[in-house]
């Protein structure tokens, strides 16, 4: 296992290729969790749609870029926690 550098002490460009990925993972697990009826799309699709349209921004300010991946890796969890175990996307 790799040690991994905090959020606020990565390069500008590393914030913005973690949020991009955040951003893709949340509309990919929005769309599943729409599919199955699960409310928490919303949510998901929301942070998803405001990430891609200002990640450069947050990625350029490292605590509000840390409140933003807090949030997404919160509804990401709790999108898992809920699924059936042995689920496929």
């Amino acid at each position: 296992m790799t040690n991994a550098l905090p959020f606020e002490r990565m390069t500008i460009g590393e914030r913005t290729v973690v949020l991009t990925n955040l951003a893709q993972h949340l509309q990919i697990s929005a769309a599943i969790a729409q599919r199955d009826g699960d409310p928490i799309w919303k949510f998901m699709s929301e942070l998803a749609v405001r990430l891609e349209a200002s990640r450069e921004e947050v990625a350029a300010d490292p605590q509000r870029g840390n409140e933003v991946v807090r949030k997404a890796v919160r509804l990401l969890s709790e999108f898992e926690l809920h699924r059936p175990k042995g689920s496929v996307h």
